[in-house]
């Protein structure tokens, strides 16, 4: 269904956009989208690598969404994946055997790496290098520290902080220049304590989110496209 109704927008030329659900609802909106661009590139903020084959014997687990894309999707040519911090043997595995098609930025490699003083405009421009002119981005909100949003279901230490990614596209202006550019974003439910807050927090970084596609939309050369997947912290 999310596949039919994507290609249905894009064959009328509209931008589409998906919020809401499991993760694992992106693989339709990104199955329409490299059909549509042949070798498309995902850029995939994240905690977790979701390159399990199969979680508990479900191979279309939330934890086996990205092994399912690049497994099954061959108009998907690469996958950059930025700020993994928890992922299984067999997952780090898969990213080395790729043969470069998963190139993973480590939230420890980069927390390391701005120690030692490279900066995030440094670090996005890397990002950036390592895609193709066309691509999804798949952003996950415990990618980001959850101090930010304490009540996401699958929270793991570290992670970006929330005005880091709406920095990406400003600081790879030049590179993104020849890149379209087209944003998911999802992960959490806040809890019954302290509603007001959690939730006035989420919708600042879901407005922070926003601000990416905006961003891709002024920097891209002729259009950007907004596509969704993991639920997101306010209804």
């Amino acid at each position: 269904m999310v596949r039919a109704t994507a290609e249905l927008f894009l064959g009328r030329g509209k931008i589409v956009g998906t919020i809401g659900g499991d993760h694992s609802i992106s693989f339709g909106a990104i199955e329409a989208h490299a059909a549509r661009y042949p070798g498309l590139g995902l850029l995939h903020f994240h905690a977790h690598a979701d390159l399990r084959r199969a979680y508990e014997g479900f191979e279309w687990s939330h934890a086996s969404m990205m092994e399912n894309v690049m497994r099954r999707l061959p108009g998907v040519a690469r996958l950059v994946q930025v700020g993994i911090r928890d992922l299984c043997e067999e997952e780090h595995l898969r990213i080395a055997s790729s043969g470069g098609r998963i190139v993973a930025f480590y939230d420890a490699e980069l927390a390391e790496r701005r120690v030692a003083g490279e900066t995030w405009a440094q670090q996005c421009a890397r990002m950036v290098d390592a895609l193709p002119p066309q691509v999804y981005v798949s952003f996950d909100i415990d990618g980001l520290d959850p101090a930010l949003c304490p009540h996401m279901g699958t929270k793991v230490p570290g992670g970006l902080r929330s005005r880091w990614p709406p920095a990406a596209p400003g600081h790879g202006r030049e590179r993104l220049h020849h890149r379209r550019l087209r944003p998911d974003r999802g992960g959490a439910c806040p809890g019954r304590q302290r509603m007001g807050r959690e939730r006035g927090s989420a919708a600042a970084l879901q407005a922070d989110l926003m601000d990416v596609a905006v961003a891709a939309v002024m920097v891209g050369t002729a259009r950007a496209g907004v596509l969704g997947g993991a639920p997101t912290e306010t209804a």
